[in-house]
């Protein structure tokens, strides 16, 4: 494996609500993360920052999930890599609307936090717009 690189993509089936009792494409997207950062996990030559930076992926990716649950109405793919010192998050989409910062709710609880938060856990957040599903790709870098 040149470079230290593991990468793999996933589709996901985005009909499901986000709230769904099993979580839907969030939770789907959360456990293929896990998995796949497991398996990543003995390539790595960083194990200390390791684990906060997964746990850091794992918010990013249900965050970016759910956005192109809520906001796109076609599939959704979730692409993965790890690179000596970061992890890429790519979620793409059927929206060729790019997100948005917006005034949390904090009285009705309907969000508002996950892009700011994205931003906030992440070294890089760029938005394509183009990607594997017609809309946009949003890649996100989570770093030591």
């Amino acid at each position: 494996m040149p470079g230290n690189l593991l990468e793999r993509r996933v589709s996901l089936d985005t009909t499901a609500h986000p709230h769904d009792t099993d979580g839907g494409a969030p939770a789907h997207a959360r456990r293929m993360t896990l998995d796949f950062l497991a398996d990543a996990a003995p390539a790595t030559v960083w194990p200390r920052q390791y684990a906060v930076m997964a746990d850091a992926a794992l918010l990013v990716v249900s965050e970016l999930v759910t956005n192109a649950v809520r906001h796109a109405p076609g599939p959704c793919v979730l692409s993965l890599a790890v690179r000596e010192g970061c992890i890429d998050i790519e979620v793409s989409d059927s929206s060729s609307l790019a997100p948005r910062f917006r005034e949390p709710d904090l009285t009705a609880g309907s969000g508002g936090w996950g892009w700011r938060l994205v931003h906030m856990l992440c070294s890089e957040v760029h938005v394509m717009p183009e990607g594997p599903c017609g809309g946009k790709t949003v890649h996100a870098r989570v770093r030591r």
